[in-house]
């Protein structure tokens, strides 16, 4: 969407009026959906400054909190990256604390982890946490296969049929190795 008649609009009404918090809280939804974490967080904070109807207090804060989110896990998979896992740990931690309920942080603060039974909790969190499990369902797999084949095999047969599903593509793998 970088780049749309939308966007530019935007960007046009902004010009002309720079405190209206629904223009800002607009084009920071904008820039979350394309990535640009640290512009929407500061537009967010922005609309929530200049929002003088005291209406969408709360909205503003979940967005706060949301770019905020995005923002560490970012931050976290730079570090990982740069080959620093301690603070790519800390930024996944971070998020977790932020968002408690949404899963990235917790499997990409397991991914990078040497502890098999910290990374094995923290992946089953994600999937309880998740609406559409197949990540940390496969993370769970690839963790299992990396003790043998079978291990991840015995794993997959627990689970139910429309999860046996998502990791057929897993299975089949597993099968001819």
């Amino acid at each position: 969407q970088e780049g749309t008649a939308g966007e530019a609009d935007l960007e046009r009404a902004l010009a002309a009026y720079p405190e209206d918090s629904g223009l800002l809280g607009a084009l920071g939804t904008l820039r979350l959906r394309q990535g640009h974490h640290d512009q929407a967080l500061r537009l967010f904070y922005r609309a929530r400054q200049h929002d003088t109807s005291g209406v969408d207090g709360e909205r503003w804060e979940a967005l706060i909190n949301a770019a905020s989110y995005w923002q560490q896990i970012e931050a976290g998979t730079r570090a990982l990256a740069a080959e620093d896992p301690a603070r790519a740990e800390a930024a996944f931690r971070r998020a977790t604390r932020l968002q408690p309920s949404t899963p990235d942080g917790w499997l990409d603060s397991a991914r990078q982890r040497d502890d098999r039974t910290a990374a094995e909790a923290a992946y089953r969190r994600a999937w309880r946490l998740a609406e559409a499990p197949e990540r940390a369902l496969t993370r769970l797999a690839v963790l299992y296969g990396e003790q043998s084949p079978q291990a991840a095999l015995d794993f997959i047969a627990t689970l139910s049929p429309a999860e046996q599903r998502l990791l057929a593509d897993t299975r089949r793998a597993l099968r001819v190795a």
